[in-house]
């Protein structure tokens, strides 16, 4: 039986104790209190009746609660899963008991247990002198960690973490975390698959976590290490370079433009252009740099990962041809809980098969150049989604962009750019230059039918556009202005 997981975080509260492990404005957790939540959680979910047959569904906004929340889990040798809009709308996941603290709006389901301040402390009849002992996972194989998968195509599929594939997962990480003495912000929310089992490595590697977006803060806290998706990231960092450069920003969930790339390495030492998915974990990097002549440089570091482009028949293709990208490693999910129908097109023969498609050069350099069905045909011209989002995130005064294409009033359909303007922005500015840009780089067939502007851009908790919600969000602005 490998060891649980949660020894290495009570390996480090032994030997540093008052060393912070989560950081936020105005909050400071110990490692040592950190591991007395951990410990009190998992009496409290013993107390409940979570045993090694249950699967528990936790609805925080606190990531403190999250975290100890999944460390208490595998304490106690049940399945976890965060129980968000993702879990409104599931099937396939059979939960046995859930739970919820007090900040969460919605209406809390039949049976559902608050966590509050109480847990904090042993449940009441527990004696203090005693030590708390846990069973743990009866199986290496034993499932710890439920996810959804992105959901960017209707209703998300859900894919069980086994205690065994965590671990190797987390040990892959810990190489971001070689000397313990790293200090982390994270951009995404702690409960996204890729934050969380980040979160858990840091935590076992005896480095902090710093859960803010306020970058003076970062430099309060010696911030090392900045995870975020390219949309996050500009939206927090400063026109100006930062003050004290940061070791590394590592970029997921969606494509870095070189512009952003160049912006960033003007306070970061290394910037990351991270590539994976949950079903994966991390492939590959693509680290950036800037050459002699002030262009930006890509190296592409591969993580124990094969990556094949294919065509539609499933044979590979020469490098340098952009293709299907199918991707196999030792970290791969089994498949979608429940879901035969999707496993069966995303997982054959012992590949994965994102949905992106991409391009392996000679010298093993890997790029996305988009999605599978995000290909929009505008009047004869072939446009690919995420090139279209990359030339409206570089209008001048644009913090953030999304394509999409929706049903016109006519039945139609008509293509879409949702906006997020910085707080200075004139919106005709931005239109107008938006139409030239897109007329520049694809053609004015290309040019969206309606510019929509907005405070909020739908994306996925790994940072991926959310086209499906950014459609709903468009129908229901069309309908409330007829009304």
């Amino acid at each position: 039986m490998r060891r649980n997981i949660v020894q290495g975080i009570l390996d480090h509260t032994k030997s540093a104790p008052q060393k912070p492990a989560i950081r936020s404005p105005g909050f400071e957790l110990t490692f040592d209190q950190l591991s007395g939540i951990v410990l009190t959680y998992g009496l409290h979910l013993q107390r409940c009746g979570v045993s090694r047959r249950s699967t528990i569904a936790v609805h925080s906004g606190d990531p403190i609660v999250v975290i100890a929340s999944a460390l208490a889990a595998a304490l106690v040798g049940c399945a976890w899963v965060f129980d968000g809009e993702a879990m409104a709308r599931a099937q396939a996941v059979q939960v046995t008991h859930r739970f919820r603290t007090l900040d969460v709006a919605a209406p809390a389901p039949d049976g559902c247990t608050v966590i509050d301040t109480s847990w904090t402390r042993p449940p009441d009849g527990h004696s203090d002198t005693s030590r708390p002992r846990f069973p743990g996972f009866v199986r290496d194989d034993a499932t710890w960690l439920i996810f959804p998968s992105s959901g960017t195509t209707g209703t998300p599929k859900f894919m069980a973490l086994s205690h065994e594939t965590t671990l190797d997962r987390i040990a892959a990480n810990a190489v971001e975390f070689p000397t313990g003495n790293e200090a982390c912000a994270f951009l995404f929310a702690v409960h996204s698959p890729p934050t969380l089992i980040r979160a858990i490595c840091a935590l076992t590697c005896g480095a902090s976590l710093v859960l803010s977006t306020d970058t003076d803060f970062w430099t309060a806290s010696g911030v090392t290490h900045v995870f975020g998706s390219p949309s996050q990231i500009k939206h927090v960092l400063p026109d100006q370079p930062l003050p004290t450069r940061i070791a590394k920003a590592l970029i997921g969930g969606d494509f870095l433009p070189d512009e952003l790339a160049s912006r960033l390495l003007q306070s970061f030492d290394t910037v990351v252009n991270t590539y994976g998915s949950t079903e994966t974990n991390l492939v590959v990097e693509n680290a950036k740099s800037i050459t002699d002549n002030g262009k930006i440089s890509t190296h592409t570091v591969w993580h124990d990962t094969e990556i094949e482009i294919v065509d539609e028949t499933d044979q590979p293709l020469a490098p340098g041809v952009e293709g299907i990208v199918r991707i196999r490693n030792e970290f791969l999910v089994q498949g979608y809980l429940n879901s035969p129908e999707a496993e069966a097109v995303a997982f054959r023969n012992g590949w994965f098969y994102p949905g992106d498609r991409g391009v392996v050069t000679q010298d093993r350099d890997f790029t996305v150049t988009g999605r599978t069905n995000d290909t929009f045909n505008l009047g004869g011209v072939k446009v690919n989604a995420a090139l279209m989002d990359f030339v409206l995130q570089s209008v001048p005064g644009v913090d953030d962009a999304v394509c999409f294409m929706m049903p016109a009033r006519d039945g139609l359909q008509e293509l879409i750019a949702l906006i997020r303007a910085s707080a200075v922005a004139v919106t005709p500015d931005i239109v107008s230059e938006a139409r030239i840009q897109i007329a520049t780089t694809f053609s004015t067939e290309a040019t969206p039918a309606k510019f929509i502007f907005s405070d909020v851009i739908p994306r996925t908790e790994n940072g991926k556009p959310d086209r499906l919600a950014c459609v709903a969000m468009a129908m229901s602005r069309r309908a409330a202005s007829t009304r």
